[in-house]
This record gives C-alpha cells, sequence and structure tokens, in this order.
C-alpha cells in the first residue's frame, strides 16, 4: 500500500538513507487520500530541502491536500528554498 511504503520511505529518509528520499518524492506524487499528505508532514518535521520542489508543485496544483500541513512543509524549506519561500507567500 503506499502509505505502508511512505512510511518505510519516512523511517529510511530519518536514517539518511536517499532511498527513503525517493520514496518520498513518490509519495509525494501520489493521489490516494492520506499518502501526500503524510509526505508532507514528514517533509515538515525533517526539513527535507531535496524534495522541495515537489512541495512547491503541491503548492501550485494542491488537489485536496490539508492547507495547514502544506503550510508547514513550506515553511520548514523556506529558508533554504527560494521556490518554497514563494509558493508560501502565494499562499498567504
Amino acid at each position: 500500500a503506499p502509505l505502508v511504503k511512505a512510511a518505510a520511505s519516512a523511517a529510511l529518509a530519518r536514517m539518511g538513507d536517499p532511498r527513503g528520499i525517493e520514496g518520498l518524492r513518490v509519495a509525494l506524487g501520489a493521489w490516494r487520500e492520506g499518502t501526500r499528505e503524510y509526505a508532507l508532514g514528514i517533509v515538515a518535521v525533517l526539513g527535507l530541502d531535496a524534495l522541495a520542489p515537489e512541495v512547491v508543485a503541491i503548492a501550485k496544483k494542491p488537489g485536496g491536500v490539508e492547507p495547514a500541513i502544506l503550510r508547514a512543509a513550506l515553511e520548514a524549506l523556506a529558508g533554504r528554498s527560494p521556490e518554497a519561500k514563494a509558493a508560501l507567500a502565494d499562499l498567504s
């Protein structure tokens, strides 16, 4: 299940394993309910800069993503990603 794969990817990312980033990238592109939001939450908690382009893309077309979760992910990335900072400003 996509959510289980996202959780495994989150564990890998917490350990610094690059496979976790790739798995979360896939989860951020998923349309299954909860999977993208879960991955956005992990990005927010871990501040995964490598996923900034995917988070910015979601901000442009949020497609049902909870705004508070998206905002938290953008806030976590905004200090190191000009694109995330701009997307965060656009949400306001």
